[in-house]
């Protein structure tokens, strides 16, 4: 991936705010990706962490893009009759190389690697404790892994596409140099991810803080989802057993708050707290200010949560993500990121790990691995927490399910708890099942085959352009 000199200083000087008190570091625009002046003792490193977090939050990653994204291409969503262009492209699966979205987001990731690779290759030459470097250059080696998955699971085909995942990845970047590199293999990019966290654990270890920094808790949970992914089920259970060991579920009357501004801590393992000026998530699905709605939930969504109104109440997550306006022509809306009690609208914290998908994961790695004891205690301890008055019903089966039945219980369940956060495009992908919107459906294309190339974005054309060495995914040559 090969960094433009002017791009990347712009994004190395940006003034993003996150909710650290401390502000980010101001990096002089020269001909060289970092001075000597820029960095010379333990505080400006610890200010160029906070850039390297405020990164994250850009409305270009998972301020945006990784949420929006992810609901604009699964079965979670439906383009609203007031949808006013945003997201068509996207939606419709017809995007192509010069797909916006997918440069903002190759180039908002990549920035957060780079950030990193500046702290995690100085660190150990400056003074200061071994405390404070090791803490430093491990939340930094677990934002590089966060970003490479990231990468690797938007612009890449799922990790078992080909038997020994020798299919294209993306460019593993672990300096911070101007360079043309070609792309890794999937197994590669995953290896290195799995390399960064493994190492940050290590200079973490004891490490605890605000679930808005990386943590030990945070590098397992990550672990555990890296994991998944790669079909290693074994880890995933343990990892995912380590984070719920620090952090168990939140309780129902706990559950509300945790998608309030500030307050969404209750199983919160890592997120991002977007401070006032930052993006605007739920924005994305309704403006407050101008009363439109761009994207709906889909019907067949919402009644997963329950055949009939009474049903769907005594699930604490509807009541939380969604609110019904009669009134309205499409009276569903998204409300999960719609704080009504915050000073703006829609800007709400982003939680990228927590409890639930912990469980979750254990759950399905327990069921894959003939387990289904287990899996079925995770999932009924997920449906009691969410669910009033939830107890297994021998005559519909519901609470006692065995073999493939549980498999897809367990998934069913995913989908309720973690709509709108950025996994259900992934799940999909992961599982190899086609995208099979429901009969509100009103894109232009309601359907994605499972072996469709399209699963794997464009890499963005700029990129073709600027490196003679990267190759194009397949679908878009």
């Amino acid at each position: 991936m090969r960094f433009n000199k002017n791009i990347t200083i712009l994004a190395l000087a940006m003034g993003l705010m996150v909710s650290s008190c401390e502000d980010v570091i101001d990096i002089k625009p020269t001909d060289s990706l970092v001075t000597d002046i820029a960095l010379t003792d333990i505080n400006d490193f610890k200010k160029a962490l906070t850039g390297t977090y405020a990164a994250t939050a850009s409305a270009s990653y998972w301020g945006g893009n990784m949420i929006v994204l992810n609901y604009q291409l699964s079965d979670n969503a439906r383009k609203s009759v007031q949808n006013l262009g945003e997201g068509v492209q996207v939606h419709s699966f017809t995007y192509t190389a010069g797909l916006g979205e997918a440069a903002s987001a190759w180039n908002a990731m990549y920035s957060v690697i780079n950030r990193a690779n500046i702290i995690i290759n100085r660190i150990d030459a400056i003074e200061g404790t071994e405390a404070e470097k090791n803490q430093i250059k491990g939340e930094a080696l677990a934002l590089r892994a966060m970003a490479h998955f990231d990468l690797v699971r938007l612009f890449s085909q799922r990790y078992d596409y080909t038997a020994d995942a020798s299919h294209l990845g993306v460019p593993i970047m672990l300096e911070s140099k101007i360079s043309s590199p070609a792309r890794n293999t999937v197994k590669e990019v995953y290896d290195q991810v799995t390399k960064d966290l493994t190492d940050a654990k290590v200079l973490l270890a004891g490490v605890t803080q605000s679930p808005t920094r990386i943590t030990p808790l945070a590098v397992s949970a990550l672990q555990a989802k890296v994991a998944l992914y790669s079909n290693n089920l074994d880890e995933a259970i343990t990892y995912a057993t380590e984070a719920l060991a620090g952090k168990p579920i939140a309780a129902k009357n706990e559950f509300a708050a945790m998608w309030r501004q500030g307050n969404g801590n209750a199983e919160a393992i890592f997120k991002i707290a977007l401070p006032q000026g930052a993006a605007n998530i739920g924005g994305n699905f309704y403006s407050v200010t101008n009363d439109l709605v761009s994207f709906n939930p889909t019907q067949d969504l919402l009644d997963e949560y329950g055949a009939t109104a009474e049903e769907k109440a005594k699930d604490v997550r509807y009541t939380s993500y969604y609110e019904i306006v009669p009134t309205r022509a499409e009276p569903n809306i998204v409300f999960k990121y719609i704080d009504k009690n915050a000073a703006i609208k829609g800007q709400s914290d982003v939680i990228i790990l927590r409890s639930a998908d912990m469980l979750l994961i254990r759950a399905e790695a327990y069921a894959r691995t003939n387990q289904g004891d287990k899996a079925l205690a995770d999932l009924n301890t997920l449906r009691a927490a969410r669910i009033t008055g939830f107890t297994p019903d021998p005559e519909s089966g519901v609470g006692q399910e065995t073999g493939q039945d549980l498999l897809n219980a367990i998934f069913t369940e995913r989908r309720k708890e973690l709509a709108f956060e950025g996994d259900r495009f992934f799940d999909l992908k992961r599982r190899n099942e086609a995208i099979v919107r429901g009969a509100d459906c009103n894109s232009t294309s309601c359907t994605l085959p499972a072996d469709d190339l399209r699963f794997a974005f464009p890499i963005p054309q700029s990129e073709i352009y600027a490196n003679p060495n990267i190759e194009q995914n397949e679908a878009y040559k």
